[in-house]
């Protein structure tokens, strides 16, 4: 999120990774979008899920952060909309090259994270 602020930085420094020859548009890969807050994450659902935990830390709701189970269910109703996979455009229920069992357990740490950090602390007694 909000690599769009870069995007003159990146096209100059990084001009054989914009891919501009084999999109349709010629614009290339690298995001237009600028933004207040440069989130960076190797694909933009496990941005998503930081921003989420982040949320449900500075509000204290762990239900901001969904389940591994769901985030799998939400890949594979994306598959029955159309969605494809940004690392190569197939049907399939990956994101950015990531299988969805892989981004099922960053979800499950994130919301793990956040559970924890909510409870009551624990003192142990020994």
């Amino acid at each position: 999120m909000g690599f769009g602020n870069l995007y003159e930085r990146v096209n100059a420094e990084l001009p054989d990774h914009a891919f501009k020859h084999v999109t349709p548009c010629g614009g290339g890969v690298f995001s237009v979008v600028k933004s207040d807050l440069l989130l960076v994450a190797n694909s933009s659902n496990i941005g998503a899920y930081a921003a989420a935990a982040g949320l449900g830390l500075a509000t204290g709701r762990v239900d901001l952060c969904h389940t591994a189970e769901s985030d799998i269910e939400l890949a594979h109703v994306g598959v029955g909309l159309g969605l494809v996979d940004g690392a190569n455009g197939a049907g399939r229920a990956w994101c950015d090259g990531i299988p969805p069992a892989a981004n099922a357990a960053v979800v499950e740490i994130m919301r793990n994270i956040v559970e924890r950090s909510l409870e009551a602390e624990y003192v142990r007694k020994f």
